[in-house]
């Protein structure tokens, strides 16, 4: 069981999603970057980027295909890092096609990608504050209210992202990449919602042991 609940972790199925959303993002890329020598004048803050998106998800797909499974807090903590950056870089990847259309035309966006940053790390927050409440990865007597404060967060950020969407400039539809950048945070939820559950019940078997559960 204990074994079980750590594969879940390592193996968080970001990778095929991950696969689609690169894939989109990439062919995205592609078509942008070849407009008016954009790869040329591309802001370093998308290189930066850029750079650190291939390197996390290396290391998530690495992580997955690995075979061995280490059972040490310290290395299921390491899992659980990784699920976490390779899925909100999944999402900040496919909304970044957009600043790079911002290049194409122009637009001077480094605020908005400030905002877009701001805001991501409060859904995090707030989707960390949930996850490990309702799993009791944390056991107080105010988890509760812990709660209602992600939820409320994780909300409040869901919102920011939409109305952000409307106020970016724009020529020809382009925020259309930062709805579907909300609709990859959706489905990051889901999938790291597995994660902080299997992260609890690991958890719990290390204090309890396998046989007393069983």
């Amino acid at each position: 069981m204990l074994k079980q609940a750590v594969r879940n972790i390592k193996n968080a199925y970001l990778t095929p999603f991950g696969i689609a959303i690169n894939g989109l993002t990439i062919l995205f890329y592609g078509i942008l970057l070849s407009l008016n020598n954009t790869y040329q004048r591309l802001p370093i803050y998308i290189i930066i980027f850029i750079v650190l998106w291939l390197i996390i998800n290396i290391i998530s797909i690495l992580q997955e295909r690995n075979k061995s499974i280490n059972l040490s807090k310290k290395h299921v903590l390491t899992y659980m890092i990784v699920n976490v950056l390779c899925g909100y870089s999944l999402i900040i990847a496919f909304i970044s096609i957009y600043f790079i259309g911002a290049t194409v035309n122009e637009f001077n966006v480094f605020n908005y990608w400030l905002y877009l940053l701001i805001i991501l790390l409060v859904s995090w927050i707030g989707f960390h504050l949930f996850c490990i409440s309702y799993f009791k990865v944390i056991d107080l007597s105010i988890n509760k209210l812990i709660q209602v404060i992600g939820i409320i967060l994780i909300i409040l950020s869901i919102i920011s992202l939409i109305y952000f969407a409307f106020i970016v400039p724009i020529t020809d539809g382009e925020n259309m990449f930062i709805v579907g950048g909300i609709i990859a945070l959706l489905c990051v939820y889901g999938l790291l919602t597995r994660s902080y559950y299997n992260y609890s019940w690991y958890l719990y078997l290390m204090k309890n042991g396998e046989e007393e559960v069983q």
